[in-house]
This record gives structure tokens, C-alpha cells and sequence, in this order.
């Protein structure tokens, strides 16, 4: 169907991660998600969406006659002479189905840890955890906030002949050569920790679990980590420091995780500026205190709005991270069973940096906006002062 058609072409010539086609009583609503926001597109009227739907279901080899339950599925297009794969969804409304497909990178697409805008003291942290023949490394951050980007990202360095690289995912997003990657199946059994107990049996160098959801898997990951495995893999927390006390509240006893984990990295995704719109910024006065600035700081910039970014001042996204590294002192204060604000605070004082200070440094860098940085990092924002006092006892 030529509506069809144009709808994924125009997806993915203007970058968007997720494309929503949602039904409402009298019009078909087209939405793009870019750079993290949903953003409204002209698209066809309501009487094409029966049309539409069936024919992305026989694209996805779902079921046509099933409209009244959810139902997820598959499939692959190309546009301009590359494949990109989708994931999509649908659910039933009161006024029809609604469908939302999610473009998806293809493993070629992968690039480097500099190319997602994490800082180079970072990278060579990170690139410390790769080189270990053992061990565990988390990456924490909310849905969307790039968490598996950044996890394939070492997988593409680790990727070689040499090494036996196995992933458990839910569903598996990027296709990548070499690297043998299964997707659960909870309908037949299939779980991250049953999938992970088989795969410890596949003589695997490097495992990626997609999710650390339960405790059994997570003990599962701790023991591999433990038995000459290097254990990659993904936690909800709202900073790095926090993937401690996860591990705790899944039942990881402390010293499988002083033994098992050596570090975590938390990060969202901001927006950049565009860089054919830059023009000077004065940040909100509160803002601007709450992270050590005066108000009259030069050197913050933000985009005006022009033809490439479709006046939206921002064009693509890069990360704003934090890296805990396990130390002796923590180890010993996750032994003692310490709170999760005393672990923070010992990291900071061992060198991390907080989240807030990654994305101030963007900021005065010229990537993104300090608002952007207080919308996306509001959290850490809120415990900037304290970070800053402990850093200040620290020197």
C-alpha cells in the first residue's frame, strides 16, 4: 500500500526513532518521535486506516482477523538501499487500533563511544571494564534513554573471532554478525534466566543479558561474572551508584556483588543544538545557582530554529553519563550494608562524576542547552548541592 510506504520512507528519512499511528473518532493522527520528542506529521485521513493497519500486519505475519487483543510483531524494509528493521505494536482502542512501530539501527549503524558523546576519561574507564576477562557492567537509565546503544556499542568492540559473543534479549533490536543472540519467549518458557542457564553451557566469552528484571537472574549473572565470564547488561535505576542497592534488593547477597560487579554507567539522552542555528543563551537564574554558575555566564549557547532542524532549535541527541567504579571503600561499605546516599556520596568522593556535572560541562560546550540538561536530569539536579559540597570536602 503506497500510504504505507510513504510513511516508513518519511520515518526514516527524517530520523525518527518511533512512528505512532493512533485513531481518533474523526481523524488519523501521524506522530514522529525525533531526538525524544513526539512531533506531528500530515498523514492520510481516517477512512485509510483499516487499510493501513491490515496492511502492516501482513508485512508483520500477524493475525488479520484478530482486532480486540494486542499483538507484536516484526518485519524489514529499506530505504535508501539499507535495511532497517521494525518492531511493531498494536493495541485496540475504542476507536481502533492504534499501532506504533519502532525504527531500529542496524548493527552496521553502530559506531564508537566518542560518536554518543561520552567524555574520553569515561571511555577509558569503560574501555578498563571491556579489557577484564571477567566480571559485571551495568548500564542504568530509563526506558529510551539509550541503554542498549550503548551496550552494543562494547559489543561491536568486543565483537572478533576470537571470542564466543552470546546475548539474551527481549526482544533483540540490532542484528549484529558473529554474535549469537537468542530472544525470549515467555509463551513456551523461554525466560532471561532460563536462556542465561543454557547459554552458560555454550562456552561463552562475553554475555549480554538484555535486562537484569528478577532475582534469579540476577544471581545467574553474578555467578557468571564470578566463573570467568564477562556479564554485560542493563539495569532501572535513577543513578549509577544505585545499581548496588537493585543488586541487593534482588536478593544478591553483598559479597557476590563486591566479587561480581565492577562498575555501572548511568546516562539520558539530551538533545544537541543545531549547529546552523547557534546563537547566545542566557539560562534561568535559578538554574544557573543550583549548578555553581553566576548569572551573568557567557559561553551557553542554543538554536534559534531554521530549515534543518525544523525550527526546533535541536538536531540528534547525545549522552549524559555518570561511571561508578567499585573500589575498596565501597566494597567495604556495601559489605557494612551502608545506605544508598552513602555509597553516592563515597563515589563521589573516589572521583565520580555526577550526572549534572557531565551534562554542565555539555552545556558550556556548546551540545546543549543547560535547560536541557535541568529537563532531562532533573534528579541529580536536585542533589547538585550536595554532590558539590561533597566534592569541595573531597579537594
Amino acid at each position: 500500500m503506497a500510504a504505507v510506504n510513504q510513511i516508513l520512507a518519511q520515518g526514516a528519512r527524517e530520523g525518527a526513532s518511533d512512528i505512532h499511528i493512533g485513531p481518533d473518532e474523526f481523524e488519523l493522527h501521524l506522530r514522529f518521535r525525533i531526538d525524544g520528542n513526539l512531533q506531528k506529521r500530515h498523514g492520510p485521513d481516517k477512512t485509510a486506516h483499516s487499510g493501513i493497519v491490515q496492511r502492516l500486519k501482513v508485512m508483520a505475519s500477524l493475525d488479520l482477523t484478530q482486532t480486540r487483543r494486542p499483538q507484536d510483531g516484526k518485519f524489514r524494509f529499506s530505504y535508501a538501499g539499507k535495511p532497517v528493521d521494525v518492531r511493531m505494536s498494536i493495541i485496540p482502542t475504542i476507536y481502533g487500533e492504534n499501532v506504533v512501530l519502532r525504527l531500529l539501527a542496524s548493527g552496521m549503524g553502530i559506531k564508537n563511544f566518542s560518536d554518543l558523546g561520552i567524555s574520553t576519561d569515561t571511555i577509558e574507564r569503560i574501555n578498563g571494564f571491556l579489557a577484564s576477562p571477567h566480571g559485571m557492567f551495568l548500564v542504568t537509565g530509563p526506558t529510551g534513554s539509550g541503554k542498549t546503544t550503548t551496550l552494543y556499542t562494547a559489543i561491536k568492540k568486543l565483537n572478533s573471532p576470537d571470542r564466543n559473543v552470546m546475548t539474551i534479549e527481549d526482544p533483540v533490536e540490532i542484528r549484529m554478525p558473529l554474535v549469537r543472540q537468542l530472544q525470549v519467549n515467555a509463551e513456551i518458557g523461554l525466560t532471561f534466566a532460563g536462556a542465561l542457564r543454557s547459554m552458560l553451557r555454550q562456552d561463552p566469552d562475553v554475555i549480554l543479558v538484555g535486562e537484569i528484571r528478577d532475582e534469579e537472574t540476577a544471581r545467574i549473572a553474578c555467578q557468571a561474572a564470578l566463573t570467568g565470564h564477562l556479564v554485560l547488561s542493563t539495569l532501572h535505576t535513577n543513578d549509577a551508584p544505585g545499581a548496588v542497592g537493585r543488586l541487593r534488593d534482588m536478593g544478591c547477597p553483598p559479597f557476590m556483588i563486591n566479587a561480581a560487579l565492577m562498575g555501572a554507567l548511568a546516562q539520558r539522552l539530551v538533545r544537541s543544538i543545531c549547529p546552523h542555528c547557534v546563537e547566545p543563551d542566557h539560562a534561568d537564574e535559578l538554574l544557573l545557582r543550583r549548578v555553581g554558575l553566576k548569572d551573568d555566564h557567557a559561553g551557553l549557547v542554543r538554536g534559534a530554529g531554521c530549515g534543518k532542524c525544523m525550527n526546533g532549535g535541536f538536531r540528534g541527541r547525545v549522552a549524559v553519563t555518570e561511571l561508578f567504579k567499585m573500589s575498596h571503600e565501597l566494597q567495604k561499605l556495601v559489605e557494612a550494608g551502608a545506605t544508598a546516599a552513602d555509597i553516592r556520596s563515597a563515589a563521589v568522593r573516589g572521583g565520580m562524576r555526577p550526572m549534572w556535572r557531565d551534562g554542565l560541562d555539555k552545556a558550556l560546550s556548546g551540545f546543549t542547552t543547560l535547560e536541557e540538561i535541568g529537563r532531562i536530569v532533573a534528579v541529580t539536579l536536585d542533589e547538585a548541592e550536595d554532590d558539590q559540597e561533597t566534592l569541595e570536602r573531597a579537594a
